[in-house]
């Protein structure tokens, strides 16, 4: 006991000596990737855990896992290493004296050990089967892990596997459960089943049957002598020494369920729901809820130590509750469950970011801080978009059917666009950013139908709305001038070109058998290049309607061309193939120039840098590759992101990247610069 003691008064001591320099760091530019300027959000939240003596929260995230001052909230740590496509941190467990956490990702095989406070990994435990769940043992000397169907101990001094507890029926574990004495250990499976097991003998004592559920969280009452459980849409209060089911409390989709540090409260929280329940252990009867933001469910849920506190974290921020009066004591943001939309200003000293609860964010790139935050749509925002002259700022507000016209240097509504009776996902300016063109969504994944209306930027009304196709429209774009525009329709194997003023169809552009995947207009918007699912790229001439040339793809028939762009002074066409590849193109001659090989997984996005130099390509393989045009060589690759990437933007003056990846929930902002 003793010894626990030091060591925890060592560690606060440790924090109390550290923390103040600690603060003075920009947390933005904490354990960055290789190449990576700053991380503008702290990742999506995947799991919550206190320390044992609540001094400090732990924050498992899409960036990695962050240590938290659990009183004021400020960021004491970011631990890196769970970096690969599918290890992220999505399990935690603090030791006892609080030096050490345990960690593992959703499907991966390494279990971590860290030194809360340095940050180091003090050991990688390495399971042959993916790991579903951890916990430390109350002596800290042990961790159990849920591995498929089988609980395995290891010792964390060695870091050696110790024991193996298999299920009989090979079911596979979703949660582990250490008890308060060390002596058994719960784990909870698909089937709707849990297991108690005696830790000494490797038996299992109970199996506990009726949870009508998974059982995705399970926790053990202080004094060990109740277990709860939460999965589908109850929670069960089991009895351990009997394995029988003592009570039901009914709720909602539950993502986690926990008891209070004195035995007499249970916790409860669900993924599709704004509020956190609270019951009555005695009586079963519900307490009270705990509300927060209304987005989002809660993932994770977590008592403080001493028990006046409950902390529920959903996928973007953190709140903190006082047990008694259920007031919010504070939020911790600075998290995102996605941030798909991000926009450079054309000078590059502001950057736009989908941000939480229906709000955009806008960042100042130099100093990696927020200057402004815009509120006004009722759903998440789906499209952003600086104008020309960097002054205002176009937003799809996705299912609330608008779009808004922000004052960059205010943050206020200049105009509201309605119209739209379907979800509105993108908008596009003119170049001399008079013309907005917005795009609605509706149908299902098989006949997509879109609807294009034309505004007037200045007076915030409708010009127009693009009605004459009989088919879905598919793919749309603005030529550079902002006068005309391309949309695909029948089947998009058929261009239409309009005029955005008239409404008017002035050319029609079919494509034979084929179905068009990509578009994009030459720099002059004298050509229209298509990528075909023949394999094939045509080069259209806009004046006439007329196929000029025709680049033949990939001639392995179980391959296409899925993406084109032209490079910004013409000359070039970049193609995406589906065998991961980059083809550039002479755009005169139709020759092929460079086969770009390196990414081991489709390519998401591609863009030219300003200058036309460097073409930069973003892949579901997670990474980032910079290529020089004119060799075709791969300058720098990126990684940092651990889902596939989403979307990637230059600056105006082509020294920074940013990126978005599918589901961690971060912005990278990334140099730009080729490594001389």
């Amino acid at each position: 006991m003793k010894t626990i003691l030091c060591l925890i008064l060592t560690t606060l001591l440790v924090i109390f000596v550290f923390t103040p320099a600690t603060f003075a760091q920009d947390y933005t530019k904490w354990n960055l990737p290789e190449g990576a300027k700053a991380r503008l959000s702290k990742g999506n939240i995947r799991r919550i855990a206190y320390s044992p003596d609540g001094t400090r929260l732990a924050v498992a995230s899409g960036a990695g896992i962050w240590i938290y001052n659990a009183q004021t909230g400020e960021e004491l740590n970011l631990l890196i290493g769970h970096t690969s496509f599918r290890d992220v941190a999505t399990k935690i467990s603090f030791s006892l004296d609080g030096l050490l956490l345990a960690s593992v990702g959703g499907e991966d095989k390494n279990i971590r050990i860290w030194n809360t406070i340095t940050g180091e990994t003090i050991r990688t435990l390495t399971d042959p089967r993916s790991v579903r769940g951890i916990s430390f043992s109350p002596d800290g000397l042990t961790i159990a892990s849920g591995s498929n169907d089988s609980v395995r101990i290891w010792d964390v001094a060695t870091g050696k596997m110790i024991q193996t507890l298999m299920l009989p029926d090979k079911v596979i574990i979703r949660s582990i459960a250490f008890s308060p004495n060390g002596l058994t250990i719960a784990s909870g499976s698909y089937d709707e089943t849990m297991h108690i097991w005696d830790v000494a003998t490797g038996t299992i004592m109970q199996t506990l049957k009726g949870s009508q559920s998974e059982a995705i969280d399970i926790s053990f009452s202080p004094d060990g002598k109740l277990l709860v459980s939460g999965g589908g849409s109850k929670l069960h209060i089991w009895d351990v020494a009997t394995g029988n089911k003592i009570k039901t409390l009914n709720w909602m989709l539950l993502s986690s369920a926990t008891f209070s540090p004195d035995g007499k409260t249970i916790a409860g929280a669900g993924f599709d729901k704004n509020n956190v329940g609270v019951w009555d252990v005695n009586t079963g009867l519900r307490r009270g809820t705990f509300s927060g933001h209304t987005l989002d469910g809660y993932l994770s849920i977590a008592f403080s130590p001493d028990g006046n506190t409950l902390t529920g974290a959903g996928r973007d921020i953190i709140y903190q509750w006082d047990v008694q009066t259920r007031k919010t004591l504070q939020t911790i943001e600075g998290h995102s469950s996605s941030s798909y939309s991000i926009t450079f200003s054309p000078d590059g000293k502001l950057l736009a970011t989908k941000s939480p609860h229906n709000t955009i964010r806008l960042w100042d790139v130099a100093a990696h801080t927020t200057i402004r935050t815009l509120k006004g749509h009722t759903q998440s925002v789906k499209g952003i978009l600086f104008s020309p002259d960097g002054k205002t700022i176009a937003s799809a507000g996705g299912k609330d059917f608008t779009i808004r016209l922000w004052d960059v240097n205010t943050g206020t509504t200049i105009h509201t666009l309605k119209g739209h009776t379907n979800p509105v996902y993108s908008v596009s300016f003119s170049s001399d950013g008079k013309i907005l063109v917005s795009i609605d969504v509706t149908g299902t994944i098989e006949a997509i139908k879109r609807t294009i209306r034309i505004w007037n930027v200045d007076t915030g009304t409708e010009i127009t709305t693009l009605k004459k196709h009989l088919e879905a429209v598919g793919i749309v774009l603005l030529r550079p001038d902002g006068q005309l525009l391309v949309s695909t329709v029948d089947q998009n194997n058929t261009l239409q070109l309009w005029d955005i003023h008239t409404g008017k169809i002035l050319q029609t552009f079919k494509v034979p058998l084929s179905r068009i995947r990509s578009v994009s207009f030459s720099p002059d918007g004298k050509t229209i290049a298509t990528a075909d699912d023949d394999n094939t790229i045509q080069l259209w001439d806009v004046a006439t309607g007329k196929t000029k040339l025709t680049l033949q793809g990939n001639t392995n028939r179980d391959y296409s061309v899925y993406r084109v762009l032209f490079s910004p002074d013409g000359k070039t066409i970049a193609t995406a193939d589906d065998d991961n590849t980059i083809q550039l193109w002479d755009f005169t001659t139709g020759t092929s120039l460079h086969t770009l090989k390196g990414h081991t997984e489709g390519i998401s996005k591609l863009t030219f840098s300003p200058d036309g130099k460097t073409i930069v390509s973003a892949s579901w393989d997670t990474t980032i590759r910079l290529w020089d045009v004119d060799k075709g060589t791969n300058i720098r690759t990126f990684k940092g992101h651990t889902k596939g990437i989403m979307n990637i933007v230059f600056s105006g003056d082509g020294k920074t990247i940013a990126s978005t990846s599918v589901d961690d929930g971060i912005v990278y902002l990334w140099d730009a610069t080729p490594i001389k």
